[in-house]
């Protein structure tokens, strides 16, 4: 039995990540599928990111954007390796989209579950673009009255 003279003040338990999650992504080219190296914006060494740093709360969910209509090869790893586990959680490729616009975004959904797993949520395809609207007007001429 509780006694009324005791009472605990509300609190939330929230879960936390222990390890950094870094993700990093390669365009390749879509004709001859090779990787590009020779772009300046494609260097490996930069293309790499913390995506959900270590304490982060989970449930989590963090997006990426890409401008480019290339293939993305985009790897999730932990930095650094936990012991006794493999470096690499998971590898995806992207398939090279046929944007409509000029302005355009490729952007990629990345959620670190309640459970501490990463999933790939979803890739889509975002176009910016400008809608003219035209509004109907009369024109006065004194020639057709």
């Amino acid at each position: 039995m509780l006694s009324p003279l005791f009472k605990v003040a509300p609190y939330d338990v929230e879960e936390a990540n222990y390890y950094p999650i870094r993700c990093s992504w390669l365009f390749k080219s879509e004709k001859a599928d090779i990787e590009i190296e020779s772009d300046a914006k494609n260097n490996p060494e930069k293309q790499t990111s913390v995506l959900f740093a270590a304490g982060c709360s989970i449930p989590n969910i963090k997006s990426v954007t890409f401008h480019r209509d290339e293939k993305i090869d985009f790897k999730l790893f932990y930095d650094p390796v936990p012991p006794g586990a493999d470096a690499l959680l998971a590898n995806f490729v992207i398939q090279p989209a046929k944007p409509k616009e000029k302005e355009f975004g490729i952007k990629l959904r990345v959620q670190l579950n309640r459970d501490g797993i990463v999933e790939f949520d979803s890739a889509q395809l975002i176009e910016e673009y400008e809608e003219v609207n035209f509004i109907g007007c009369c024109f006065y001429s004194p020639k057709l009255l």
